[in-house]
């Protein structure tokens, strides 16, 4: 990148931050008057009169990474710039060997309250990128870096955005989200209850099929994010997953689902269908073993596939997330009544750490626990 073309982008960073911000504060204070709570719908930083901006320009990719923080000494707006990503500004890192866990191209939208270990969170590439960063976390080499606000542009976005208008455009998207998230959070008692009353219906029917087991979760995710940690949008499923298998593998084989848990591991997770029911009795812990065991080897060829360094890159192509090596795995598999619950564990006490066994009865009650605890709270 030559210097006339850096100076360029300085002058527009700088420019976008004084527009934006300003009237960011502007229109806010004017639509208060109208919608009293529009305030909650903005960053908290982009609030606070003590703001700075710290701009970071990559000269390899193009991009500037424009991060809002608030309680500073000083408002005045920092520009670096870097050779190569410019999230390693924060850190005090222009590293070329540090990956990024998301590879945006042609991208926008947002991303918000992940924590990325070992990462860059972003790799902005090519043109017309456009993210807005809440409350993101990322540690390289020890060295950490909470983003309160942020964007993330390629350079032709930047140089041809008009902040003014931009800003009025964001307003109406954060109040649009605001407004929805909020409408989530009071999910009836009654939706909750249906939701229950279906899971129940599908795991003690020893016809459902898995197939039905997949849709229902991918339908219904807040089973999976209440019960196994999954954090919201992060879900591959199955048919999503099929043809990328398909390409890179060449097989029938494909996991029920992908997901990343809210500790930033990614999981891959295979369901049983529920007809078998435990019981106690002198064959039941050989045939747990034996169902066990073959979702194992059936998790661990999954999990194989990560193995090679270009099938996690073509997992980041294909969804825009990257898988590391060797993922954990998560399976779902019978039902056990209490009385032989006892004789589940014992049967799947000696798994190694990778891989998490569960049955459905239990997946039913730590759902049916968050209803409870949630709808006395409502």
């Amino acid at each position: 990148m030559k210097k006339k073309e850096r100076a360029r982008l300085k002058k527009a960073s700088l420019r976008f931050v004084s527009l934006f911000s300003s009237r960011i504060r502007q229109q806010l204070d004017v639509y208060e008057k109208l919608q009293s709570e529009i305030k909650f719908s903005a960053p908290k930083v982009l609030l606070d009169d003590s703001m700075r901006a710290r701009v970071f320009l990559s000269k390899k990719h193009g991009h500037v990474l424009i991060c809002f923080e608030g309680k500073r000494k000083t408002n005045y707006t920092e520009f670096e710039v870097l050779k190569n990503n410019a999230f390693g500004g924060p850190l005090g890192i222009d590293d070329y060997s540090v990956g990024s866990a998301i590879l945006a191209t042609g991208s926008s939208g947002g991303i918000e309250g992940v924590s990325f270990e070992g990462f860059y969170p972003v790799e902005a590439v090519g043109s017309n990128v456009n993210l807005q960063l809440k409350e993101l976390a990322y540690t390289v080499d020890s060295r950490r870096y909470e983003i309160e606000f942020a964007f993330i542009f390629t350079s032709d976005v930047l140089l041809s955005v008009e902040p003014e208008s931009f800003a009025d455009s964001i307003i109406y998207e954060w109040w649009d989200y605001y407004r929805a998230s909020q409408e989530e959070k009071d999910v009836t008692e009654d939706r909750l209850d249906a939701i229950l009353r279906e899971l129940k219906g599908l795991i003690g029917n020893p016809d459902t099929l898995e197939s039905q087991i997949d849709d229902f979760f991918f339908t219904n995710q807040i089973i999976l994010e209440t019960c196994l940690n999954m954090i919201p949008g992060s879900l591959s499923s199955q048919p999503m997953l099929k043809n990328w298998i398909k390409t890179n593998f060449e097989q029938d084989m494909i996991p029920d689902a992908i997901f990343q848990n809210i500790h930033q591991d990614w999981v891959i997770l295979d369901y049983k269908r529920s007809k078998r029911v435990l019981k106690k009795e002198d064959t039941a812990r050989a045939d747990v073993i034996s169902e066990v065991h073959e979702l194992k080897t059936q998790l661990k060829n999954y999990r194989e596939y990560f193995d090679e360094k270009q099938h996690r890159e073509s997992f980041r192509n294909e969804f825009g997330f990257y898988v590391e090596k060797k993922p954990s795995c998560y399976g779902i598999i019978g039902l056990v009544p209490p009385e032989s619950r006892s004789l589940f564990k014992q049967s799947i006490e000696d798994e190694p750490g990778w891989i998490t066994i569960e049955s459905y009865d239990a997946i039913c009650r730590s759902f049916e626990n968050y209803v409870s605890n949630r709808t006395r709270s409502i």
